[in-house]
């Protein structure tokens, strides 16, 4: 995640002082046990926008473990789990299994990071599932620049 991203998400999340956007700043005591409770590695720039931001909102939801008052106060972990329980019977649930649940649309569709770093969308409705970047600084910066308006 470079330094003009950083100030883009921090531009982002201060057009109006009193409403707070940005969660508790995750600690590598909380990473390294989420990444040992869901058997795998959060790439590094999402790490870096926790480290920063915690669960912060920025163009959506992307959850971390302690986040802004305006979103659930659900955490990666609950959400990766969630998630992995409820398509266990799913074909796509070796992707999941390998991923983790950062946030999802409004249609209650998990957003996700797979091993390889890319997001994807799982739709619930059918065994689609939509690869929108091929990394974390990719898909956030197109969330900010509301690229995705019409997925949600």
């Amino acid at each position: 995640m470079t330094q003009d991203l950083i100030n883009k998400i921090e531009n982002t999340m201060n057009p109006i002082p009193s409403i707070n956007l940005r969660g508790i700043p995750a600690n590598d005591l909380q990473i390294i046990e989420a990444q040992n409770q869901l058997n795998i590695k959060f790439h590094n720039d999402y790490v870096i926008f926790i480290k920063i931001f915690g669960g912060a909102y920025a163009g959506l939801p992307i959850y971390a473990f302690e986040n802004n008052d305006m979103m659930a106060n659900q955490t990666v972990v609950d959400l990766t789990k969630q998630f992995r329980e409820d398509y266990i019977d799913d074909k796509r649930s070796e992707i999941l299994n390998e991923s983790y649940v950062i946030s999802f649309d409004g249609g209650g569709n998990p957003i996700l990071i797979d091993s390889y770093g890319k997001v994807m969308i799982f739709y619930h409705d059918n065994d689609e599932y939509k690869i929108f970047a091929s990394s974390f600084s990719e898909f956030i910066e197109k969330a900010i620049d509301k690229e995705y308006e019409n997925e949600w």
